[in-house]
């Protein structure tokens, strides 16, 4: 198998859109908050995997802010972008937009959140990922937010 050694950050951007049925949904007819958690794990995931090239598990997660609650019955868009590679970590951005059904143009946003995913080779042991390339303004301002909570989270305590 070719080894990449890096991976443009564009790449590994992804997204995602469900409608929020009732089984999302908890006794005050908004969305379970476990249930978006659940869709923004794997979205994460999949842009992760996109950027490691194989298997990733999620050893983390932060910052995740409710900022709306969102109503079953919503479309909600799951946007998720590799901010920072490691040696055999990443920083994900996650970003959840909610969509008004009536002007599908205007979105909101509803969660946002860090996940550090690590690439796993067969054995379940980390696994080098390539580096990060940014090209653009925008994408320099992520990779500097990322890196940022890459360094916060090296020095905080593991808890396991």
């Amino acid at each position: 198998m070719e080894t990449i050694n890096e991976r443009d950050m564009a790449f590994s951007r992804i997204e995602s859109s469900v409608r929020m049925q009732p089984v999302h949904g908890n006794p005050q007819g908004t969305v379970h908050g476990g249930e978006l958690i659940k869709f923004m794990e794997d979205t994460a995931g999949i842009a992760a995997m996109k950027h490691a090239g194989g298997n990733v598990v999620a050893a983390r997660v932060d910052e995740l802010v409710f900022h709306k609650p969102i109503n079953i019955g919503s479309i909600v868009t799951f946007i998720a972008q590799v901010a920072y590679a490691g040696s055999t970590s990443m920083q994900v951005i996650l970003t959840v937009v909610v969509h008004d059904l009536n002007n599908f143009e205007k979105s909101e946003t509803a969660l946002t959140a860090f996940f550090t995913m690590v690439h796993l080779d067969n054995n379940g042991r980390p696994k080098k990922i390539p580096t990060l390339k940014f090209n653009t303004d925008i994408e320099s301002e992520l990779y500097a937010l990322g890196e940022k909570k890459y360094n916060e989270n090296k020095n905080k305590p593991n808890t396991y």
